[in-house]
């Protein structure tokens, strides 16, 4: 109990027995865990999880500095980054059950484990694993009110976009990265369930990354052979950096200039947060503007 002081160990214990009802429930790692019923203190270690909280119409007591929306989230405590939360923060929180990335977080589970505290590990790299875990929050939260119209509304949504689309599926390329490094995001990331869900064709095809599922590296000679009609581009979020710096660098190359979708006016800019770093309930708002882009006349 080194990280953890003897104070904040004994108001977790207390908590966990103070629950009179529980259920257990499998993750998105296969694990069995058991889960207070309705559990009212509620912790969420990813931007995805903490938004998914919310849309079912509970407030976490707990978030990572990263997870800036919905607004009310910046009124909840943070806990540090997602992938090296504080443990004594964390804990102060008194948290039922602790939900983390199954992809990005799994390392954290064992650490979390021994403060006591139920530990359930969820994915998100589709619209299904979204109208999934609004599902599940439902169920476990006690808000399947809320979750099945916040399900409604996304499924709402994609359907409106995807009406938007024309008689030929156009090609797609989403890029994110630099010039000198970039990648395309595969019909297996998140961003690429996006494209497909609207019915255009994600062009962008290869081994993954090593170190970003879902995205393979790409070059300009490569990008030129697909010859996209349109291309989106993630925006960068490293910090200080200038919008638009990164396109005016991929202009400077002459084989850039020879693509279909640069010579027609057809590349287009997106913020990271909707399609790459939280990929939650926002998807409603990511397939409404991938659709502008995409079949806009």
């Amino acid at each position: 109990m080194n990280a953890l002081s003897r104070k904040s160990f004994l108001l977790l214990t207390l908590a966990a027995l103070g629950s009179a009802q529980a259920r257990t429930v499998t993750d998105d790692l296969g694990r069995q865990v058991t889960i207070p019923d309705a559990p009212k203190r509620v912790a969420a270690l990813s931007p995805f999880l903490v938004e998914g909280v919310f849309a079912v119409g509970v407030t976490p007591v707990a978030r990572p500095s990263s997870a800036t929306y919905p607004q009310a989230a910046l009124r909840v405590p943070e806990v540090g980054l997602s992938y090296t939360p504080n443990l004594e923060r964390l804990a102060a929180t008194r948290p039922d059950v602790v939900f983390v990335s199954s992809v990005s977080q799994r390392q954290l589970i064992p650490s979390l484990e021994k403060l006591g505290i139920p530990v359930v590990a969820l994915q998100s790299s589709s619209v299904n694993d979204v109208y999934g875990m609004l599902q599940r929050f439902g169920t476990w939260l006690g808000q399947p009110g809320q979750a099945a119209r916040a399900e409604k509304t996304l499924r709402a949504a994609v359907a409106a976009a995807r009406a938007k689309g024309g008689s030929r599926p156009l090609n797609v390329f989403t890029l994110v990265g630099t010039p000198q490094s970039f990648f395309g995001a595969k019909k297996e990331s998140f961003t690429g369930n996006l494209i497909a869900a609207l019915g255009a064709r994600n062009v962008a095809k290869g081994p993954d990354d090593k170190r970003y599922t879902g995205f393979t590296p790409y070059s300009f000679e490569r990008l030129l052979a697909d010859n996209p009609d349109v291309i989106i581009v993630i925006k960068p979020t490293t910090t200080g950096q200038q919008q638009g710096s990164v396109l005016d660098d991929f202009r400077r190359n002459p084989l850039w200039q020879k693509l279909r979708a640069v010579q027609s006016g057809r590349v287009y800019e997106i913020a990271p947060e909707v399609v790459l770093s939280s990929p939650g309930p926002r998807a409603a708002e990511a397939i409404g503007e991938l659709a502008r882009f995409i079949y806009q006349k």
